[in-house]
């Protein structure tokens, strides 16, 4: 499959994402996690591990950005954000004026799948 190595080159936009998106969570206060680290780094003088993220790969930050952009405008489903789907996506890139390549396609609808599963991981967890 095509994607495969498209995805190999993009591992660390991943784990940045990954790492990115669980820290963004609401937590029961209405405050993002991260917020709440910083709180605890503040009153402890010692980093938390969580805020030891992993960096965004210069050349795919952009993708990153386009992502957030995207996913703003992400339909909600009663009480849960839904997949966005291609023609969300070929909407949002007419608006943009952003020609995406397939390959950029691609690695938005993974960094999609990823936030969805950091977002269901954080209400199970709450």
């Amino acid at each position: 499959h095509d994607a495969l190595p498209i995805f190999s080159l993009a591992d660390e936009l991943f784990e940045h994402a990954r790492a990115e998106f669980k820290l963004d969570l609401t937590m029961e206060s209405g405050a993002p996690l991260w917020q709440h680290l910083l709180a605890a780094w503040k009153a402890t003088g010692q980093m938390p591990d969580a805020l030891h993220t992993p960096e965004a790969p210069e050349g795919q930050r952009h993708l990153l950005a386009w992502f957030h952009d995207l996913s703003a405008g992400r339909p909600m489903d009663y009480s849960e954000p839904c997949a966005i789907t291609w023609s969300e996506m070929a909407a949002w890139q007419q608006m943009q004026g952003l020609p995406l390549e397939p390959w950029e396609a691609q690695i938005l609808r993974r960094l999609d799948q990823l936030w969805l599963m950091a977002w269901r991981e954080g209400r199970e967890k709450h």
